[in-house]
């Protein structure tokens, strides 16, 4: 499994919570929140945790959401809300081939660097301009020049949020290439 894999390589602790909710009274304790597959929406007191742990420094990964439900088990035409539904649209996702794969082109300060992604994919519109496509889908792709990696980032003391737009194959360069997106220390 990617997650379980990135935080081996890192050295990171790995802990498995029910929701976010559950995790109150121990979330400072934490570096780094992953969302390996968000079934449901998060509810307002989620949201909330989620800003007030990014504040105070911490980093969130988020992969590409599975189950497209609201907590009323209703199809939600939204991409993940982390924040504001404002944030991103979701215009197709779906599923892919076990075979098929996704070449993800970084742009910016890490141009000329790409993983691959599988499994799953989504073509999210960036409404929020505090979300910047730091990788995209490259041209051969279903969703070419669509962002594939988008992070989220409003001030130097804020930390980051990473929201992956496919699964990276698992590689030391995708994990190193994410480590660095996150801007968590060596």
């Amino acid at each position: 499994f990617p997650v379980t894999i990135f935080c081996q390589r890192h050295a990171f602790g790995l802990w498995f919570a029910e929701n976010l909710a559950s995790e109150r009274s121990r979330l400072s304790k934490y570096k780094l929140i992953v969302f390996p597959g968000q079934a449901s929406e998060l509810t307002a007191e989620e949201k909330s945790m989620l800003l007030e742990f990014r504040k105070n420094g911490g980093r969130v990964l988020s992969f590409p959401r599975t189950g497209y439900k609201n907590r009323n088990n209703k199809l939600s035409p939204m991409p993940a809300v982390f924040y504001s539904e404002n944030d991103f649209y979701l215009e197709d996702y779906g599923a892919m081939l076990e075979v098929e794969r996704e070449v993800c082109e970084f742009t910016g300060s890490s141009a000329g660097q790409f993983f691959e992604g599988h499994l799953w994919a989504e073509k999210i519109q960036i409404l929020n301009t505090a979300w910047q496509g730091e990788a995209q889908f490259s041209n051969k792709s279903i969703y070419a020049g669509a962002p594939a990696l988008l992070k989220l980032k409003e001030n130097q003391k804020h930390g980051a949020h990473v929201h992956l737009a496919t699964c990276p194959v698992p590689s030391k360069e995708a994990f190193s290439l994410l480590r660095k997106t996150l801007e968590l220390p060596i």
